[in-house]
């Protein structure tokens, strides 16, 4: 092999490295790019996840205090029926009493005296 061979081997392969730099460097930056892409996109996913964590504890949250506060007015509500119900049963068990002394001894005296 001559000198000028050589030196057009070496340039051949001197080229060749050169597309294949070229190729490198345009898939480092295609990398970048998908980098810069999916940290756009993390960004995303946070801002979403705070807007997300926002709306639980402000509006879920006072939905949910909302429905225990309803729950409570309910449980009082029931126990003002139960105080009443037991207040009428009461009265019914000394209603049947006066009529039941009323009705064996037809005295109203014993009636008075009970009430």
């Amino acid at each position: 092999m001559d000198s000028n061979q050589v030196l057009e081997l070496i340039l051949s392969k001197i080229q060749g490295m050169e597309e294949r730099i070229y190729g490198m460097e345009n898939k480092i930056e295609n990398l970048g790019n998908e980098f810069i892409e999916l940290k756009s996109g993390q960004d995303k996913v946070i801002t979403n996840l705070k807007k997300l964590e926002t709306k639980i504890e402000n509006e879920i949250t006072e939905k949910i205090r909302g429905l225990y506060d309803a729950r409570e007015i309910i449980n009082d509500k029931l126990s003002d029926i139960n105080d009443k119900v037991d207040n009428l049963s009461n009265r019914i068990d000394k209603h049947e009493l006066i009529i039941k002394l009323t009705e064996e001894s037809n005295a109203s005296p014993i009636k008075e005296n009970i009430l």
